[in-house]
This record gives C-alpha cells, sequence and structure tokens, in this order.
C-alpha cells in the first residue's frame, strides 16, 4: 500500500489511478527528479521516483526506484532486480501470459495508449519474476529509471573500452549506441555505459511514492505540500473513497431515473385510458342497449386498458434500460475526471 502520492498539482485522481490501479500513466503530467529530494526533506519520509513509459509484451513498463519494491512488499519468485540499462523484472501475469522467464530478451517500444509513436525500440533482458501480488504490478514490467529515461532518448552508452565525458558527451570516435540496436549481451554497446548527460535533478518522472514512517510525517508532508504551486500530495485511500462514493451516487442516480421514467410510463398509459374510454362512450352505450352486462362492458376495457399499459410499460423499461447504461458511463466519468 501506498500511504502518500506526489506528482503534478491537479492530477490527484490521475496519480493514484496509474501508481496503485494501474491504469495508463504516461498521460499524467510530468515532474522534475528534484520533486524526490522535496519529499526525502521531511523527517521521517522516504520518497521513490515512479514513472511509466512505453511497452513490454504489451505490458507497461514502470520505472522505480531501488527502495519501492521491497517497501511495497513485492519479492521475487525468480531472479533478481534490475541493476543497469536494460534490464526488467515481470509481473506475474506477464510471465505467464508470454511464456518468459529470467534470461529471456524481449523488446520494449517508447509508445503508449496515449502517445502510440513513442520511442525505441529497447531490447530488454528478463533478469527477475515477482511473485503474484493480486495488484496491478502482477501485470506489469518493472525496471529502473535509467532504461525509461534511455526509452525517452535521455541517455546514451558506449562501447566498454572507450570513454567520455558527462559534461562534454562522447570524446574523439567515442561510439553511441543507438536505441534500435541496444541488447544488453553485446558488449559494443555494454549498458555499463551508458549514462546521462545534464542535470539529473531536471529529468522527467510522473510521481513520487511517499512512505512516511509515521502519522506526524505524513500529516508534515501533506501540509508542506499543500500550498506548493506545481505539485500535491494526495493521499490515495482518500482518493479511491471518494471515487466509490461518487460511483455509489451515480448508481444511486441512475436508478432514481430509471425509476422516474418507469412512473412517467404508468402516467402516461393512465392517460391514454382515460382517453379511451371518453372517446368510447357512445359505443359503451351502445353495447349496454344491446343487453351487454356492466361486467361485460367492464371486461371490454379492462381487456383494452391492460394491453395498453403492457405495452407502455415494456417501452418503459426499455428505454429506462437504454439509458441508464450510457447515463451511468457519463456520470462516473464526470464523477472520476
Amino acid at each position: 500500500t501506498v500511504p502518500v502520492v506526489v506528482g503534478a498539482r491537479g492530477a490527484g485522481v490521475g496519480l493514484v489511478l496509474a501508481t496503485v490501479v494501474g491504469r495508463e500513466g504516461s498521460a499524467v503530467p510530468e515532474i522534475p527528479w528534484s520533486t524526490r529530494d522535496a519529499v526525502e526533506a521531511v523527517p521521517g519520509v522516504v520518497g521513490v521516483p515512479w514513472s511509466q513509459r512505453g511497452q513490454v509484451a504489451g505490458a507497461p513498463l514502470i520505472g522505480i526506484g531501488v527502495d519501492g519494491p521491497s517497501l511495497l512488499g513485492w519479492t521475487l519468485a525468480a531472479g533478481r532486480g534490475p541493476g543497469v540499462v536494460g534490464e526488467v523484472v515481470l509481473g506475474a501475469a506477464v510471465a505467464h501470459a508470454t511464456g518468459a522467464g529470467a534470461g529471456d530478451t524481449l523488446v520494449a517500444s517508447g509508445g503508449s495508449v496515449t502517445d502510440p509513436t513513442g520511442g525505441g525500440p529497447l531490447r530488454v533482458h528478463v533478469v527477475g519474476v515477482w511473485h503474484p501480488t493480486g495488484t496491478a504490478v502482477d501485470h506489469q514490467v518493472t525496471t529502473s529509471l535509467e532504461t525509461v529515461w534511455a526509452l525517452q532518448g535521455r541517455m546514451h552508452g558506449h562501447a566498454a573500452d572507450q570513454t567520455h565525458d558527462d559534461d562534454q558527451g562522447p570524446v574523439g570516435d567515442a561510439l553511441e549506441a543507438s536505441l534500435s540496436s541496444f541488447d544488453p549481451q553485446d558488449p559494443a554497446a555494454s549498458p555499463e555505459t551508458w549514462h546521462l548527460h545534464g542535470d539529473r535533478d531536471t529529468l522527467p518522472i510522473h510521481a513520487v511514492l511517499a512512505f512516511p514512517d509515521g502519522a506526524m510525517a505524513r500529516d508534515r508532508l501533506l501540509g508542506r505540500l499543500a500550498d506548493a504551486p506545481s505539485i500535491e500530495a494526495v493521499e490515495p485511500a482518500r482518493v479511491v473513497a471518494g471515487l466509490l462514493d461518487g460511483v455509489a451516487r451515480v448508481a444511486a442516480l441512475v436508478r432514481a431515473t430509471a425509476g422516474l421514467v418507469a412512473a412517467g410510463t404508468a402516467l402516461l398509459a393512465g392517460l391514454v385510458v382515460l382517453l379511451v374510454v371518453r372517446e368510447r362512450q357512445q359505443e359503451l352505450a351502445v353495447l349496454r342497449r344491446l343487453g351487454a352486462s356492466r361486467l361485460r362492458v367492464a371486461g371490454v376495457l379492462g381487456t383494452e386498458a391492460a394491453l395498453i399499459a403492457g405495452v407502455g410499460l415494456t417501452l418503459g423499461l426499455a428505454l429506462g434500460a437504454g439509458l441508464s447504461g450510457p447515463l451511468s458511463r457519463v456520470l462516473a466519468a464526470l464523477a472520476v475526471g
């Protein structure tokens, strides 16, 4: 469980849906890496950077700080965690669906549902598989943030025996390894040589998962970021509770709407029956003069009324059912958005 999620101001619901529920998160506004330092500046709080970029075998690729898996309670069923650029760990469901495991090689693309063009592709080396957790991580592929940045074109590598200067870029004829040809097993594009150029503090992430060591540290973090102009801290438990409350209200509104439609239909059917009786008064008088009993006349009217009411009720229920689905989806979307 993540106690607090820190991200771009105004993106609270999207942050929770991405980091906790596992919904597509690349559309969430990015924040700089330095946000982690701001979070950890609060005594008693550990900040874990988190980012989503691209896919591996159709599963979201998640970059997470080294402390994240242990703080989240993830354990390895096989292999180890990612160590260098291009190493990934598969969620249990992904491993089952692909049949892949430690030692296999897959392809990561920089595209996503919201940004299908993306970057890459980048061949990645599977080094482990997580135990099933029953959470979103089962359906994800996790890696280092450096791998995510490599997919974004923010890192490059060199041949293992060549030098580089982090401030000046490649020295001499140093080989720049392209994302399309990068292979974790190819020494000509050794992952240990991949490095960043520029200020790490400005590199993008989507969120910081904050782990306070108690209620006081949590309140201190929430208070400190309450007036921050560009970032905010949200508690997933409260956000999810608010979403569930919104869904319950939508369901109640849909039920009330269906009831109103049914009541309106019944009223309309009653009015139609009254109009039919008034229009047929002369015919009913003729039936009485021909010797039809009051019971017989009442039976004729009752049969017609039942037919009209049955047709009206059927149409009303069909209309209510037809409207309730789209209406509930629209209201639910408004509640979430």
